[in-house]
């Protein structure tokens, strides 16, 4: 894939994922090796923990939106600001 093709997918996780609590979308965009580095807990493999994540940052913010601010790509990694 491409950088651009990487920076859409990550944009559609925060967007879907986190934005709108779609869950499922976690498993068409991610692959099931992928590795999640979450705030204040160990790497995990797999979209279970990004789903985890996604429902509790919802659960306790239920109005919650989602803005992406930035962007850098290389490779087949992506960081995002958000």
């Amino acid at each position: 894939m491409s950088l651009d093709e990487n920076k859409a997918l990550a944009r559609r996780l925060y967007e879907e994922v986190f934005g709108r609590g779609n869950l499922d979308a976690a498993d068409a965009i991610l692959t099931g090796d992928c590795v999640s580095h979450g705030p204040g807990v160990p790497a995990t493999t797999g979209t279970e923990s990004i789903k985890r994540q996604a429902m509790l940052l919802r659960t306790a913010i239920p109005d919650l939106r989602v803005t992406l601010d930035d962007q850098v790509a290389e490779g087949d990694r992506v960081a995002s600001r958000w």
